[in-house]
């Protein structure tokens, strides 16, 4: 993964001395910090700032919070009644008006979203889902 990153920041920091040299610097701490299980301490301030601002402080490894978000995207998904249904990073799943964005309904799921919304119908009657922690919860429209 380092040597994937690597050609993007030399294409970056070329002709900036400082920039490239802040970024090896980074690179080679985030290293360090992974191969040697060492604590790091923006996590302890960068948890403490979410508190402060109300923001739900993220649960295990700092890395896996940020990789999850890439490997499990949470895309919006919209219907073709004009709605948008996501899932927000304080454990809520909220419906939108696709045309004014004016939020419809929430439900508080209380676990992490790692997923997109589905849709599917049954018997004629549509339906949403959305995976959050080891849950699938699932609502009728009407």
């Amino acid at each position: 993964m380092v040597l994937s990153i690597l050609p993007h920041c030399l294409i970056f920091t070329s002709g900036r001395p400082r920039l490239a040299a802040l970024h090896v610097a980074t690179l080679v701490y985030g290293v360090i910090i992974e191969i040697f299980g060492f604590w790091c301490p923006l996590t302890a301030l960068e948890e403490w700032l979410h508190v402060r601002g109300g923001v739900s402080a993220y649960r295990g490894p700092f890395l896996l919070h940020y990789f999850d978000a890439v490997v499990y995207p949470n895309i919006p998904m919209t219907t073709a009644g004009g709605l948008v249904f996501f899932g927000d990073d304080n454990e809520s799943f909220e419906a939108l008006d696709a045309r004014s964005g004016v939020p419809l309904w929430h439900f508080n799921t209380g676990q992490e979203i790692h997923a997109s919304p589905m849709s599917y119908a049954v018997n004629g009657n549509q339906y949403v889902s959305i995976a959050a922690g080891g849950n699938v919860f699932s609502f009728g429209l009407p």
